[in-house]
């Protein structure tokens, strides 16, 4: 480190400066082509700042069209205001000055420090070597279509969309916390005319500038498409080991419906019109994406993007950002389902859904929300921050005879272990081991959420049967104090038999109502024990629901997690141009394999099941039961007033009759 003649600056052997005052250079963040970007942080205030300059050994060789583009950069960031672009900062002036003094002619360009790293670095976890989860893939969806409307209504194309692009920023805001932003404008060109320059990161750029046609803003839809697609599964659509050069001649021949091109194994080209299924969103997301992406990936630019409307494109992902869709987890099939609704979805429709893709009729379904709801529509059991809304349970078996699914190249290494795995499937395979892993783990997690919530709703359906039977109980002893009202009343105004046939027909009417009114008394005496009897029941499922959980031994998974992660690493590493064997996928797969059978097999978890079963559906009958008597005793209650009026009344007219009052 040097000091220079300004004592406030130092700088490094390459005459960079370090420290400007407070400021301090304190890390590299990214660089390209000829740009590097610097932390620089404030020892006194806390502020920070990523600040991009032209790297040293490369400002005497730029040429005057790079010069230009960085200068085109630095003007168009100055005018940007989206939150979904990194914002420009105007530099301190102490701090603009020690930099400048050291720089070249070309402007620095101060931005926001985006202190979360970017999408790449997220990409890159071993965790989500299959994509990202669907919460977070949505908002990077919604915050880069912000950002691209944005730019190209300033009729401005970025040209460089990539996950090193996209930077994560901490945001109060957002459920999640984090928010997306789109950096390094140092390829976007204002477009009042075509463009045909050759810029931008290789794989991720559209086909017409490999073949220098003039681009329009098409190119960002093709960009955009290979960025979802591979947040979504882990791994870009189009023959991702080799080169753009050698994929060229395969995505010119390919149909406009296919999405993705991939070799498989043995060295054959297959081709997709469907994302890979080793990903993490829900099936009816999956399928309204797969239309989109057939639009975005069309190998023609006329065509890109259809209708040849500018907004088409955009408008077409924002509504699918609008769909409702509704999460359900089935016990008895051990899988996740997803159905789009709107306001008018009755739960019965979704519920018939369920049956078809379940085969369990509507009779037999048991189903528990995450959030209470008597809602006869689905959307009163919609929440758009829960990953799952209903829980579906069969009253009459806990599980079916369950197959699991392996993903295809497990499938066939476990047909043939000595399968030789070349052609770029070696990282997938490992890929596919985390994702299989990960996944049995979120069904048997959502096994585990679906019983707390069962058991939840098991609670409110208690709680309201007491509060039913109190108020019934309440109703019927203030009508016993009435019957006992009415007998006194009869017995001080019924001195002497009178023979008076109104009086003999009120009688026998009011004579009547009192034996359903026994009745009403009866069933409720049946009530009180029915409910006595379930109370103990509903005490054992409570003490068993504490126990229950002792079988799911998620540490066992998430260890098994772990050690498909560590794999995945490795291979990522070590980067083998072949495989024969694969013991350790055997091990792992088998040993997850293993674990939920036990737990699906667990006697007292299925002993469990089918206790709730039965407090539920006796519970049901129980609350119906009470419903129908609250229903009749009021009923039953006014006509024994209107009854005992008439007949106090004509009791009244004949002892004055009679003289005896």
């Amino acid at each position: 480190m040097f000091k220079q003649n300004n004592p406030s600056t130092l700088v490094d052997i390459n005459g960079e400066p370090t420290s400007v005052g407070d400021w301090k250079r304190e890390k590299e963040l990214g660089s390209g082509g000829f740009g590097v970007v610097h932390l620089w942080l404030n020892k006194t205030t806390g502020d920070s700042l990523a600040i991009k300059k032209c790297k040293w050994n490369l400002e005497s060789h730029l040429t005057e069209k790079q010069r230009e583009r960085w200068k085109a950069e630095v003007g168009i960031m100055e005018g940007i205001r989206n939150e979904n672009i990194v914002a420009y900062c105007k530099m301190p002036e102490d701090l603009q000055r020690g930099l400048s003094y050291y720089s070249s002619q070309l402007p620095l360009l101060s931005m926001e420090y985006c202190r979360l790293g970017n999408l790449r670095s997220v990409l890159v976890k071993p965790e989500n070597c299959c994509g990202l989860r669907e919460m977070e893939i949505l908002c990077i969806i919604s915050d880069l279509v912000n950002a691209l409307k944005y730019l190209h209504k300033l009729n401005v194309i970025h040209r460089d969309i990539k996950p090193e692009n996209v930077v994560l920023q901490l945001c109060d805001t957002r459920p999640r916390g984090v928010i997306y932003k789109l950096i390094d404008l140092g390829y976007a060109k204002e477009i009042d005319s075509e463009t045909a320059s050759f810029v931008g990161t290789l794989q991720y750029l559209a086909p017409e500038i490999f073949i220098k046609q003039k681009c329009t803003k098409t190119v960002d839809y093709w960009s955009l498409g290979i960025v979802i697609f591979e947040i979504i599964c882990g791994i870009r659509p189009f023959l991702h080991t080799f080169t753009p050069w050698q994929s060229l001649a395969h995505l010119e021949k390919k149909p406009s419906d296919v999405i993705a091109i991939q070799l498989t194994y043995n060295g054959r080209m297959e081709f997709f019109t469907q994302l890979f299924k080793e990903n993490h969103i829900n099936m009816c997301l999956a399928h309204l994406i797969e239309k989109w992406l057939q639009i975005a990936l069309e190998f023609s630019p006329d065509l890109r993007g259809s209708y040849n409307h500018c907004d088409y494109i955009f408008a077409v992902l924002e509504e699918i950002l609008l769909k409702k869709i509704i999460m359900v987890y089935s016990v008895y099939t051990c899988e996740f389902l997803s159905y789009e609704i709107n306001e008018s979805t009755l739960l019965s429709t979704v519920q018939g859904w369920i049956g078809r893709d379940t085969k369990i009729p509507i009779m037999d379904q048991c189903i528990a929300a995450t959030q209470h709801s008597d809602s006869i529509y689905a959307i009163g059991y919609y929440n758009k921050e829960s990953p799952i809304t209903l829980f579906v349970f069969n009253r009459c078996a806990p599980f079916a005879s369950i197959t699991t699914q392996l993903p295809a190249l497990i499938k066939i290494l476990f047909e043939n272990c000595k399968t030789e795995f070349k052609f770029g499937t070696i990282k997938q395979l490992y890929a596919h081991t985390a994702f299989f892993v990960l996944r049995e783990m979120r069904l048997v997690s959502g096994l585990k959420f679906a019983i707390t919530s069962q058991f939840n709703c098991l609670q409110t359906i208690f709680d309201k049967c007491n509060l039913q039977y109190a108020q019934l109980r309440e109703v019927l002893k203030k009508f016993l104090c009435e019957v006992e009202v009415y007998n006194y009343q009869d017995l001080s105004l019924s001195a002497k038999v009178y023979e008076d046939t109104n009086y003999s027909q009120i009688l026998e009417q009011f004579d009547g109502q009192m034996r359903r009114f026994a009745q009403v008394v009866e069933i409720f005496n049946k009530i009180v024990l029915r409910r006595e009897a379930l109370l103990e029941k509903f005490k054992r499922v409570e003490a068993a629901n504490r126990v229950a959980f002792r079988a799911f031994h998620l540490d066992k998974f998430e260890s098994l997690v772990q050690g498909a992660c560590d794999d995945v690493n490795a291979i990522n590493m070590y980067n083998p141009s072949s495989l024969t064997g694969g013991s350790k996928i055997f091990k792992i797969v088998s040993d997850t394999l293993k674990l939920k059978d036990l737990l699906l097999r667990d006697s007292f978890l299925v002993s469990y099941l089918r206790c709730v079963s039965y407090c539920w559906k006796e519970l049901e009958k129980l609350n119906s039961c009470m419903a129908g008597l609250g229903t009749t005793t009021p009923q039953l209650t006014l006509d024994l007033r209107q009854l005992q009026a008439e007949k106090l009344s004509s009791l009244s007219d004949m002892h004055r009759k009679k003289g005896c009052f």
